[in-house]
């Protein structure tokens, strides 16, 4: 049933006009604006929904103000990212991945230019 529904609205959309669409698209985004306080994960579905709807939209007829609006910099989603970077392979720490730290201390070193390849 709900494959059979989901093939019906598939349909209708293959066959709904530009402005049929950006009405659709307009409603979907008020959607997901009156619950961007809520939680990021609750949306996050939708939003890549209309994203990608929104970027199929703006390929056909776009100026440069739309596409820039389209993009992640100006979605409410950007306040929330927080970049984290690896600083130390946690896991091998433990004495227990002796052999995979030794494997990633070559890499390293080879990588540095501690040791050449042709050395090994």
């Amino acid at each position: 049933n709900l494959v059979a529904k989901a093939q019906r609205q598939k349909e209708r959309r293959a066959t709904e006009s530009d402005e049929t669409r950006a009405k659709r698209l307009k409603q979907m985004s008020e959607y997901t604006w009156k619950r961007r306080h809520d939680s990021v994960s609750a949306t996050y579905d939708r939003l890549v929904r209309v994203s990608r709807e929104e970027n199929i939209l703006l390929q056909n007829n776009s100026v440069r103000s739309q596409i820039i609006d389209a993009t992640v910099k100006r979605s409410f989603l950007c306040d929330h990212v927080q970049v984290v970077e690896l600083t130390a392979n946690l896991r091998l720490l433990t004495e227990v991945h002796s052999d995979e730290r030794k494997f990633a201390n070559y890499l390293l070193d080879v990588g540095n230019g501690n040791i050449s390849v042709e050395q090994t």
